[in-house]
């Protein structure tokens, strides 16, 4: 998330060198970079570093953005006494299972779950100026009920059918 923080070029966005801000990098991904390599990419992170124990030592200073790749991290260092997991998607993707493993995670762990739902869909007026903003080289619409009339607020539309990879360059 750093990476791709840093990669937006937008230093309004929080950054890693920020103050009050730290970058936790779990087991499975240090393991990751090891193996591909990438030791540039958290060098240029590593200001704000913590790592386990830190958290381990501040949990009720701490708030974390949670992937599932850091539930074995966190338990082994037995820091989520007291956590709350903050939810911010729509409830059907709860409902359906599709958050089976999570959880099983928060209820091995006492851990409460606190809904807060936040859409991600932007009006038309909003997507225009958000494009007028980033002036892109191209507009590719993305989980949209009508892709169909990006033609009629965007000159540059490139529609590409879901599910299949493409070339940004």
């Amino acid at each position: 998330m750093a990476a791709i923080l840093e990669a937006t070029g937008n230093f309004n966005l929080p950054q890693s060198n920020w103050p009050d801000i730290a970058l936790y990098v779990p087991h499975r991904q240090r393991i990751q970079v090891k193996q591909a390599g990438m030791f540039d990419l958290l060098q240029r992170h590593s200001g704000n570093r913590i790592y386990i124990e830190d958290l381990a030592e501040m949990p009720a200073r701490s708030t974390l953005l949670f992937r599932p790749l850091h539930q074995p991290d966190l338990e082994r260092a037995g820091c989520l006494t007291g956590a709350r997991y903050l939810y911010s998607q729509w409830e059907g993707y709860w409902e359906s299972g599709s958050y089976v493993q999570i959880e099983e995670f928060l209820k091995r762990n006492g851990i409460s779950k606190v809904s807060i739902h936040t859409s991600g869909h932007a009006s038309p007026v909003d997507l225009k100026r958000f494009v007028n903003a980033l002036n892109p080289r191209k507009v590719v619409p993305i989980h949209s009920f009508r892709p169909d009339r990006y033609p009629e607020l965007f000159n540059q539309v490139e529609p590409q059918p879901d599910g299949q990879w493409w070339s940004v360059g």
